[in-house]
């Protein structure tokens, strides 16, 4: 039975993967289906991790593919980054394989997409607010920084405003 609840593309839900599926599409492709279990609106998508708005339990699925063809492989990768996955082989997200790495428990973000009257979902990394942290772990993060800052200054120096490093016309260098 359809639901009544309205799920709006302008928001961001909270939800966790209850189930994972890789699979091969027609041609070969290899996809991931992760079945999301979504539990609530993100009330503030600046600070995902404060307060959802409960909303109708629904299960929906989010599918990442794959193509050795496509340009775009970047971005299911970073998706995998992101869930915990930390193997190029993709062949141990399959329940089958000796050294499966489920993915069910992991919290997600999902958002609705609506295209032709279809509602699709995609996983969503919102920015979390930053955190205040402490000077010490300030000097331990920019310890080799500085010397790598003080060489990408001088390495190529850049022309002042409105003019150019190339020789005038007829000038020489």
């Amino acid at each position: 039975m359809p639901h009544e609840f309205h799920y709006d593309p302008d928001e961001l839900y909270s939800g966790e993967v209850i189930d994972q599926l890789l699979t091969t599409d027609r041609r070969g492709v290899v996809q991931l289906v992760l079945t999301v279990s979504v539990t609530g609106r993100v009330k503030d998508a600046k600070d995902p991790a404060g307060t959802a708005v409960p909303c109708p339990a629904e299960e929906v699925e989010v599918w990442l593919t794959f193509a050795e063809s496509d340009d775009r492989l970047d971005i299911p990768l970073r998706h995998l980054e992101k869930l915990g996955y930390p193997d190029v082989d993709l062949a141990r997200l399959h329940p089958g394989h000796a050294g499966c790495h489920l993915l069910t428990g992991v919290k997600v973000y999902v958002r609705p997409k609506e295209i032709k009257g279809l509602t699709y979902w995609n996983l969503a990394w919102p920015r979390e607010k930053p955190k205040a942290v402490g000077l010490g772990a300030i000097q331990d993060a920019t310890k080799g920084l500085a010397a790598k800052l003080a060489a990408a200054r001088t390495a190529k120096p850049k022309p002042a405003p409105g003019t150019t490093n190339r020789p005038a016309a007829g000038g020489k260098e």
